[in-house]
């Protein structure tokens, strides 16, 4: 990293021999009188014992102070002092960077969260965030930087995976910031008509055929508040004029600290009646505690706050004398109280830190938040342990994140059932755990008997509702270690693993005609359907997935031509009368 350009450059480069080191004459300058030495000791140990790491370099880019959490860089932290900061950074990156750093040069500004890739030792590339502030001398100019460095590599992975769903996902798929356009994948721009460029920026509402605008808003804004709401269809107006019928569902969520409305669309102008929706050191040192985002605390040996930064507090939605001897455990929630207490409690034994403790609070106001804590243990000069020390961030945020994202993957939007990505899933590891005990496995291939007059008598808000009970229904039904999934349209799937006898399989098959068959009720009036139900059964009727499906596949379509009925697979048809829910034909 080269020097940033000034006019003041001579002036600049002889006084980086007054840079502050990381002894001595750092801590009289920045906390106003010489500190003992184990006071200094212990924020060099502070320093080195918090989540993220702590730097300084001088005006060139050589590091002059490196906390440990820098050795992710594949570097003892010995040995980074002196290597220039240049030299990790990716090519790509390296202008981004620079510009970055001459800027809080030139205008004396920090800069905070500044995003890029990284390369250690190893040859390895991590995405890391970093703040930056000048180090200034007596005459004010600035002769190097200091900041706060974090290595975020996991934190992005579940945002690029949403990414990577949106990017290969046949529905179109948006954000919204501000109730404006923020981000559109290829399917929805080829769905609207619209170039990326003509679409930023815009309101959704330019898209929404007025009549149809403030039911669109209505179900809009419910769905944001996080009440039930099946995907509803509204006409789209395209770029060249053309009208279509398209079906939305769009959620709420927090990305980065910044509120998004995340929405998915699916074209049913071809066919409208197909329901499907993508559910989408004193002065120096406490400075530095104190301008961090996360929360920093110290405890005693029985784990009584002895002293927090505001943002601890902020968490916890306490102010900081409200916690002043506090116990951890008078903060914990019931169902994380053992978990924290053992956990602290192998610290005590070992002496070992524990750097990612998830921990759920309760804060002031009696609310539940998932946080996540680290401990160092804390000795005086005797080498007694005295206490602990470490990092507190709220991570609920993050957790939603991860949740919306692995229920947009694994889950149908509609039912709450597993989709059939995550139930091919369950499927291989019950035909491995099969082949392993030698046992028989059951598939049940469902589908129910003239659904679309569901939808053409009824509408699709009852097709929807009605596919939802059923769904409701066969969970119940089952037993802990079978599987149901809705696969799509009107077809779900069963798994029954360690299944013994045909006839227990006849029962369950049976179980589940009743309980489809029994009315619902569908705008105030009872209506019933019917269900055929296919099955294949593992080894004896194939050994793996494909096999399996087809022949469940074969017995449904057996069983359909007489209605309401279950069908083994059988490679040779028998002339035999259908078993049904009200005539069974045990086997």
């Amino acid at each position: 990293m080269r020097k940033p350009s000034s006019n003041n450059s001579e002036q600049g480069e002889s006084s980086m021999e007054s840079i502050p080191s990381a002894s001595g004459p750092c801590v009289e300058e920045l906390i106003g009188y010489r500190a003992p030495v184990n006071l200094e000791e212990r924020y060099r140990a502070l320093i080195d014992s918090i989540a993220d790491g702590y730097y300084e370099v001088d005006i060139q880019g050589n590091f002059t102070v490196a906390s440990t959490y820098m050795e992710r860089l594949g570097y003892l932290a010995s040995e980074i002092r002196g290597m220039n900061f240049g030299a990790f950074i990716t090519k790509e990156n390296y202008k981004l960077v620079f510009q970055a750093f001459h800027e809080v040069f030139k205008t004396g500004k920090p800069i905070k969260n500044l995003e890029f890739d990284l390369t250690t030792k190893g040859g390895e590339e991590k995405t890391v965030s970093i703040s930056s502030a000048p180090i200034k001398d007596e005459a004010g100019q600035v002769i190097g930087f200091r900041g706060i460095f974090q290595d975020i590599t996991e934190l992005v992975e579940p945002e690029n995976l949403l990414l990577e769903i949106s990017r290969t996902s046949p529905f179109g798929i948006y954000a919204l910031e501000s109730g404006k356009f923020i981000y559109a994948n290829q399917a929805f721009l080829k769905l609207t008509g619209y170039s990326k460029d003509e679409l930023i920026g815009i309101k959704p509402g330019l898209l929404v055929h007025p009549e149809d605008w403030q039911r669109v808003r209505n179900k809009a804004v419910t769905m944001l508040k996080g009440q039930a709401c099946p995907p509803y269809e509204f006409r789209l107006i395209r770029k060249d004029g053309q009208i279509i019928w398209v079906m939305e569902s769009l959620w709420s969520i927090r990305l980065r600290g910044k509120k998004l409305a995340f929405g998915s669309i699916l074209d049913i102008n071809p066919l409208k009646k197909t329901e499907l929706a993508l559910r989408q050191s004193e002065e120096r040192y406490r400075t530095i505690i104190e301008n961090i985002q996360e929360g920093y605390y110290e405890a005693d040996e029985a784990g009584r706050i002895i002293f927090i930064n505001d943002a601890f507090g902020k968490i916890l939605g306490y102010e900081r004398e409200e916690l002043q001897n506090k116990e951890f455990t008078k903060l914990s929630s019931a169902d994380h109280l053992e978990e924290l207490k053992e956990k602290l409690k192998i610290i005590r034994e070992t002496g070992q830190p524990n750097p990612s403790i998830e921990w759920g609070a309760v804060t002031k106001d009696g609310l539940l938040i998932f946080t996540e804590l680290s401990a160092t243990p804390m000795r005086d000069e005797t080498g007694t342990l005295v206490g602990f020390r470490g990092i507190l961030r709220d991570t609920t945020e993050r957790r939603e994140r991860e949740q919306a994202i692995k229920q947009l993957a694994y889950y149908d939007p509609l039912t709450g059932l597993p989709n059939r990505r995550l139930f091919e899933d369950r499927f291989n590891l019950a035909l491995a755990n099969a082949s392993r005990q030698e046992s028989m496995l059951a598939l049940l291939v469902i589908d129910l008997d003239n659904f679309k007059e569901i939808n053409d008598n009824y509408g699709h808000d009852a097709g929807d509702s009605l596919l939802r009970e059923i769904g409701s229904r066969l969970s119940d039904l089952l037993r802990k270690g079978d599987s149901v999934a809705r696969i799509g349209g009107d077809e779900f799937m069963v798994l029954l693993p360690n299944t013994h006898r045909r006839n227990d399989i006849a029962v369950v098959a049976n179980k589940i005609l009743a309980a489809i068959e029994q009315s619902f009720q569908l705008g105030g009036e009872p209506i019933r359907v019917a269900a055929s139900i296919g099955i294949s059964i593992y080894p004896e009727h194939g050994s793996d997935k494909i096999a399996l499906t087809r022949q469940a596949d074969r017995a449904m379509y057996q069983a359909k031509r007489t209605g309401n009925s279950y069908k083994f697979f059988s490679p040779v048809p028998v002339k035999k009368k259908p078993m049904t829910a009200k005539n069974l034909n045990k086997t």
